[in-house]
C-alpha cells in the first residue's frame, strides 16, 4: 500500500500466507462501525494463518474518524502465525487475538483441534487517543494466546495498556475459572520494551496466564494497577519501571504462583498509592506460593507520609523480599495469613514523617502442608539497614521492626537477627502475640541487631499480649547485641 490516505468502511480480510507491506506514512481512516465490548472490530483481519502486517520505515497509521476503544487495528481469531509490524493505531486499539470461540472450557491449545491464538509477534508501533478511555480491553490484548512476543510498542490514553487473558482469575465469583488446577490458558509469552501511560484501568498485566516474561517494560499514570498477575504461575516481570499506579505500581490477585519481580524500580508521588500490593482474596495459602520481590528500588516522594509493600483480603503462602532499597516506604505483611516470610538484605530509610507506624510489621500462621521444605509458620528478619532521620520535632512514637501474630492452630517460629536500626524510633523491636488460645505462644530468636543514635527513652524490645487471653511470647535474646557500641541485657532491653 502506498503512502497515501485510504478511507476504510469495511474490514480489510486478510487470508492464509497474506503478507501486507505499508509504505512510511500510510494512513488508513476507519469510517466504518465503532463496534461494542461484546463485538469487536478489526480494520485488518486475519482469516488464515501465516499472516503479516508489515509498515516500513517509521510506520503506517490506523486512525478511527470516531475514537473507539471497540476498533483494533489488527485482528485474529484463532490461527497461527500473525506478525504486526510498524503498524499505529489512532483514536483505536492496536492488536487483538483470540481463540475461535470465548468459550473458556472449549479453548484448547495444544494438538490438532488448537483453536488458540499462536505463534504471534507484534513489534513497534502502538496506540494513542487524545482523550483518555474508561472503556474496553488492553490496547494490546492477547487472549487465549500461546507462543506469542510484543516488543517495542506504546500505549498512551488507552482503557488499560497490554493485557494477556486466560480466563477469569476469580476462583469464587462465576465464571470462575481460576481454581488452582485449572489450565492456564494464555501461556509462553514475552513482553518487552513495551510502555504505558496516562491509563484508566491498568497497564501491564493479565489473569490465568503461565511462563510469562515481562522486562525494560514501563508504566505511568495508570488508574488501577501498574504491572500486575492475577491467577498466573511462573510470571517474572524483570527491571521493569512503574510510577504513580493507584492501586499498586505492582501486584498480584488471588491464585498467584511463582511470581517475582526482580530489579524493578517504583515511584510514587502519593502515601496512598501502594509499591507493591499482594491482594489474595477468596483462597488458601496452600495454593498461593513462591511471591518474591528481589532487587530494585521503591520510593514514596509525598511530603506528608510513606507509602507501602503490603499485602490486603487474604492469605499468602510463602513471601520473599530481598535486596531492595526503600525510601519512604514500609512493609506491612502482617495481617495476611502468612506462612513463611522472609525479609532480609533490605536498605529502609526514612526522611518522612512515620509517626506511629512500624518501618517492617510481618506475622505468620499456620503450617502449609504442601510446601515440606519450609518451616511451618515463621518469619525471617535479618540483615536490614532501618534508618530514620526524623524531620519535625516530637516523633520518636515509631517502630522499628514488629513481629504480629494470630491464631491460626500453630504457633510461630521467627527469628530477628543482625539488623541495623538507627534514628528516631521509640520502640525498636516489637512483638505482639494477638491470639486469645493460650496454647498459641509464639517463639521469637532475637540476635546480633544493632541499634544506633536511638532516643535515651526509646526502647529496645517491646513484647505485648494484645488480648486477655493471649500467652506471653517466649523470647531467646542475644545479650551481644549492641545500642551505640554497648552490649544490653534482656531486661535492659525491655525498660
Amino acid at each position: 500500500m502506498r503512502s497515501t490516505p485510504y478511507r476504510v468502511t469495511r474490514s480489510i480480510h486478510l487470508p492464509q500466507g497474506m503478507s501486507v507491506t505499508l509504505d512510511a506514512g500510510v494512513r488508513l481512516i476507519w469510517a466504518g462501525p465503532t463496534g461494542s465490548l461484546t463485538s469487536l472490530i478489526g480494520v485488518f483481519v486475519a482469516t488464515g494463518n501465516d499472516v503479516a502486517i508489515v509498515a516500513k520505515g517509521n510506520g503506517a497509521t490506523v486512525e478511527c474518524a470516531v475514537p473507539s476503544p471497540f476498533v483494533y487495528a489488527a485482528l485474529m481469531r484463532g490461527f497461527s502465525g500473525f506478525t504486526v509490524t510498524g503498524l499505529h493505531a489512532r483514536e483505536c486499539q492496536h492488536v487483538h487475538v483470540n481463540a475461535s470461540t470465548d468459550d473458556y472450557d472449549r479453548v484448547r491449545l495444544d494438538g490438532p483441534d488448537a483453536n488458540a491464538a499462536r505463534n504471534v509477534r507484534i513489534t513497534g508501533g502502538g496506540a494513542s487517543y487524545a482523550k483518555p478511555q474508561l472503556t474496553g480491553h488492553g490496547a494490546c490484548f492477547l487472549h487465549f494466546s500461546r507462543s506469542c512476543t510484543v516488543r517495542d510498542a506504546r500505549y498512551r490514553n488507552v482503557p488499560n495498556g497490554l493485557q494477556w487473558w486466560g480466563g477469569n482469575a476469580d476462583p469464587v465469583r462465576p465464571p470462575a475459572n481460576g481454581g488452582a488446577k485449572n489450565e492456564r490458558k494464555c501461556r509462553d509469552i514475552v513482553i518487552e520494551n513495551v510502555s504505558t501511560e496516562q491509563v484508566a484501568g491498568a497497564g501491564i498485566w493479565g489473569a490465568m496466564g503461565s511462563n510469562i516474561i515481562v522486562r525494560d517494560c514501563m508504566v505511568a499514570e495508570v488508574g488501577d494497577v501498574g504491572f500486575d498477575a492475577e491467577g498466573c504461575n511462573r510470571v517474572t516481570f524483570e527491571r521493569c519501571t512503574a510510577r504513580n499506579a493507584h492501586n499498586g505500581c505492582f501486584s498480584t490477585f488471588f491464585l498467584c504462583n511463582g511470581i517475582r519481580f526482580v530489579d524493578c524500580t517504583g515511584i510514587v508521588d502519593k502515601k496512598t498509592y501502594p509499591l507493591v500490593r499482594v491482594y489474595n482474596e477468596s483462597q488458601t495459602n496452600n495454593d498461593n506460593l513462591g511471591l518474591e520481590i528481589v532487587g530494585g528500588t521503591f520510593e514514596c516522594r509525598d511530603p506528608d507520609g510513606t507509602s507501602t509493600i503490603d499485602t490486603a483480603n487474604g492469605p499468602v503462602g510463602t513471601l520473599l523480599i530481598t535486596r531492595v532499597t526503600l525510601k519512604n516506604v514500609r512493609i506491612d505483611v502482617a495481617h495476611s495469613n502468612m506462612h513463611r516470610t522472609v525479609i532480609t538484605h533490605n536498605v529502609l530509610d526514612f526522611t518522612r514523617p512515620l509517626d506511629s507506624l512500624t518501618a517492617i510489621s510481618a506475622g505468620s500462621s499456620k503450617s502449609l502442608q504442601r510446601a515440606p521444605t519450609v518451616i511451618p509458620g515463621s518469619v525471617v528478619i535479618e540483615d536490614n539497614s532501618i534508618r530514620y532521620i526524623a524531620s519535625t520535632p516530637g516523633e520518636g512514637t515509631a517502630t522499628a521492626i514488629k513481629l504480629r501474630e494470630d491464631d491460626f492452630n500453630s504457633s510461630a517460629t521467627d527469628r530477628v537477627r543482625r539488623n541495623r536500626i538507627s534514628g528516631a524510633f521509640g520502640t525498636g523491636i516489637a512483638i505482639v502475640n494477638a491470639s486469645p488460645n493460650r496454647g498459641i505462644v509464639p517463639h521469637v530468636t532475637v540476635e546480633g541487631n544493632v541499634f544506633r543514635t536511638l532516643a535515651p527513652k526509646a526502647r529496645l524490645l517491646s513484647i505485648v499480649m494484645e488480648t486477655a487471653g493471649s500467652a506471653r511470647p517466649t523470647v531467646s535474646w542475644d545479650p551481644t547485641q549492641l545500642r551505640d557500641g554497648r552490649a544490653v541485657p534482656l531486661s535492659t532491653a525491655l525498660r
